[in-house]
């Protein structure tokens, strides 16, 4: 099958570049002191750990600190659905 016009394919990413972007992302992730509990329940409602205040030791990030976050998100996003809303 012919390729349409204007057509470029993507330039192959080298392996050892992906592993590099992997251990970069894992890094960042890691560089934030969490439980792991909380870790999963983030990664789980897709929630960046790093926009979570923390309460534990030394500020420490726990899983009620995530909940109480996602919390908040809804909480914020129920206001803005019903401002622009008649009650």
């Amino acid at each position: 099958m012919p390729r349409p016009i204007g057509y470029r394919a993507k330039k192959p990413t080298l392996a050892s570049e992906l592993t590099a972007r992997e251990a970069a992302a894992t890094a960042a992730t890691q560089a934030i002191d969490a439980t792991d509990s909380a870790r999963k329940f983030a990664a789980e409602h897709n929630i960046n750990l790093a926009d979570v205040a923390g309460s534990g030791v030394d500020g420490r990030i726990t899983k009620a600190d995530v909940e109480s976050h996602l919390a908040a998100l809804a909480a914020a996003e129920s206001e803005t659905d019903a401002g622009g809303k008649q009650l």
